[in-house]
């Protein structure tokens, strides 16, 4: 019974052994330019992907706080509505806005001169 050998082809001569050395250089050199192909591929990719996370974040936050301010507004706006009905607000805003005065009332004007600090 004959050992089965483990190389294919059998006994090869130096020649061919440097042949086929090449022949596996080469194709490693092609797999080495796909590897790297694919690693910079890989990186663009991750890189936009991060990016896009940074930047949905930021716009996250920044919409977050702009709720914020929303909701303050929108609860002034509140305490204002229930104010509109009060007799007590309605005559200050008609006092201040359009300077109503009751009938026995005597509205004073002072000009008032701004002082620049210049002597």
């Amino acid at each position: 019974m004959k050992k089965k050998s483990r190389r294919k082809g059998g006994y090869k001569a130096p020649a061919d052994r440097r042949v086929e050395k090449k022949r596996r250089k080469k194709m490693t050199m092609k797999q080495k330019r796909i590897v790297l192909v694919a690693v910079i591929l890989f990186a663009v990719f991750s890189f936009t992907y991060i990016r896009n996370i940074v930047r949905l974040t930021a716009e996250n936050h920044r919409l977050k706080q702009q709720e914020q301010q929303l909701k303050i507004e929108r609860d002034r706006l509140e305490k204002l509505l229930e104010n509109v009905d009060d007799a007590d607000y309605i005559e200050e805003r008609a006092r201040k806005q359009l300077r109503l005065l009751n009938p026995d009332e005597i509205l004073f004007t002072f000009d008032v001169e701004e002082d620049n600090g210049e002597d």
